[in-house]
């Protein structure tokens, strides 16, 4: 196929709880961990690696037609752009003005596993 000489795939045939305990080294290669349908201990274990290697994860678990998302980062800063007591003005200021749109976004290149347990 051309166009893809550049993608190299490899799968390790492994439970993820097996993988979690006998190679925790494992996981540091990566910057993007995507755990599917553990739970509990195999989730803090995952959890406790990942922070140690500064590795992002992310759980995600569903319950039939609902599920769970939660994402882990050592730090994940927020900032409150509006303050509370901002009071909404929607008079149309400058209406004849045209609005611009940027659209510089940066891509991010993510190495990434993703950990699947069959129910």
């Amino acid at each position: 196929m051309a166009g893809y000489d550049s993608v190299k795939a490899k799968f390790i045939e492994e439970s993820p709880d097996t993988l979690i305990m006998t190679s925790p080294s494992f996981f540091s290669q990566f910057t993007l961990v995507i755990a599917t349908q553990l739970v509990g201990d195999s989730m803090v274990k995952l959890d406790r690696i990942c922070r140690e290697a500064n590795v992002k994860l992310v759980f995600v678990r569903s319950y039939g037609l609902a599920g769970i998302v939660r994402v882990s980062v050592k730090e994940h800063t927020i900032i409150d752009s509006k303050p509370d007591h901002f009071l909404d003005d929607l008079r149309l200021n400058n209406h004849g003005v045209s609005q611009t749109c940027h659209r510089g976004r940066s891509i991010v290149d993510y190495s990434f596993v993703i950990l699947c347990c069959l129910v």
